[in-house]
């Protein structure tokens, strides 16, 4: 706790060794509600500050459930929070003073309350869109949805009902250039990455300046260039992608990239798993050049350990590995809603990423921009070279018409000795 008007240091009101996150003040200032995996999973506590003794209390005491981002209501009578079952989060309400039996409200999580206490507002996370959701506690108030591309960390009220200097965004134009009949106007080149290594990688004019202004972005948000190696940016048609991979994967569209393993085997990357679904994804957290708190948050969420696979356990071998038991400290920043913020998407993990490390695919990153895998193809090449991509030998073409070498597969370097990604400190220093 700290006094804004800065009469005073910071007061620690926590010191347990556990993770204690995501407070919420009781409106009128004496209770705090928190989220602490102290008893080995998290659960929703209640910190009272006119108790010296006994001050903190769980309220939910559920092992299977873990709570998330508790919110008063303006009254400090009721308490809205999230909850993760199952891969689906869920919005529940409970009486502060009664919190044996909780109310399901609907699907979503960070739940933020209406000033008036009479509706709540949810957020629904897809893969790589956000829907907005209400839900009325009275008759008075009429649910709505809004659906926004990207990620949402969160969500505040105001009852100002115009607010002054605001537009709404306008909407890119297409990227695509083919025209309605779905023929291919134009093909477009390839643009080498300057200043990444290996050299020669390359990516599609229509991903090139997002992908320099990606990387310039998250340089300056962690202070180290990580975009500075990639494993794999294009793959033409003839070159080799690891065994299992599909055909059709966007690597060949010169629209996607994968970052390097070796920051991530370096413990400079953690993965969180996230599963939607059938579906598995990752959320990638990068850490930080400076670990004095100027740059970055501490991570919030146990990231997945893909290694304890190995450990001689027959169920983590089945289940692709586990959560670390641990929340690692230190300061990382959510590279994924970095990089959905230029437009460049994940991709889920292949079905047999449990027993086959590269088919987790979390380092793969993509400017999808509303087309599907053929038309983003259609770019690059004709038609005839994806109907039999074997058979076609032809290069794409490259705005300058000089050669590419061609890179080593990033799965082979992945298996042999790498160097440490470029901007980054030597290994076994904190980056």
């Amino acid at each position: 706790m700290l006094p804004v008007d800065g009469s005073q240091g910071a007061i620690q009101l926590t010191d347990d060794p556990a993770s204690d996150l995501a407070p919420s003040w009781d409106p009128n200032g004496r209770r705090i509600a928190f989220i602490s995996d102290r008893d080995g999973h998290p659960d929703l506590y209640l910190a009272d500050l006119d108790k010296p003794v006994d001050r903190f209390i769980n309220l939910s005491q559920t092992p299977n459930v873990a709570e998330t981002d508790p919110a008063f209501d303006p009254t400090g009578r009721w308490m809205a929070y999230s909850t993760w079952e199952d891969g689906l989060e869920q919005t529940w309400l409970v009486e502060v003073s009664n919190p044996v039996s909780a109310t399901w409200i609907g699907q979503g999580g960070r739940p933020s309350w209406h000033p008036s206490g009479e509706a709540l507002t949810a957020i629904l996370n897809a893969p790589t869109r956000a829907h907005v959701v209400s839900y009325g506690l009275s008759p008075n108030v009429h649910p709505f949805g809004v659906s926004v591309s990207g990620q949402l960390e969160g969500m505040s009220w105001t009852d100002q009902a115009d607010v002054p200097g605001w537009a709404a965004p306008q909407q890119p134009d297409s990227a695509n250039p083919t025209d309605v009949a779905g023929e291919q106007a134009t093909r477009l080149g390839l643009i080498t990455l300057p200043g990444v290594v290996p050299e020669g990688m390359a990516l599609s004019q229509t991903a090139y300046d997002a992908f320099v202004a990606l990387r310039a972005r998250v340089g300056s948000e962690l202070g180290w260039d990580f975009l500075g190696q990639l494993d794999m940016a294009f793959v033409d048609l003839n070159d080799p992608l690891p065994p299992g991979y599909a055909y059709n994967d966007w690597l060949h569209t010169g629209r996607a990239f994968a970052f390097s393993q070796a920051a991530f085997q370096a413990g400079w990357v953690e993965a969180v798993r996230e599963d939607f679904g059938a579906q598995t994804y990752w959320r990638i957290f990068v850490r930080t050049g400076t670990q004095a708190g100027s740059l970055g948050e501490p991570l919030r969420a146990h990231p997945w350990d893909f290694d304890s696979r190995y450990s001689g356990n027959p169920a983590l071998y089945d289940q692709g590995g586990s959560p670390k038991p641990t929340i690692p400290p230190g300061y990382y920043v959510d590279f994924t809603s970095l990089a959905a913020g230029f437009g460049f998407e994940r991709l889920p993990a292949l079905s047999h990423w449990r027993t086959y490390y590269p088919a987790a695919r979390f380092n793969e990153f993509v400017l999808i921009d509303g087309l599907d895998w053929t038309q983003a193809m259609l770019q690059l090449y004709p038609p005839e070279a994806i109907a039999t991509p074997t058979a076609f030998q032809t290069p794409t073409q490259t705005p300058t018409n000089t050669p590419r070498p061609t890179p080593t597969p990033w799965w082979w370097r992945w298996r042999t000795p790498t160097a440490a990604p470029t901007g980054t400190p030597t290994p076994g220093t904190a980056p």
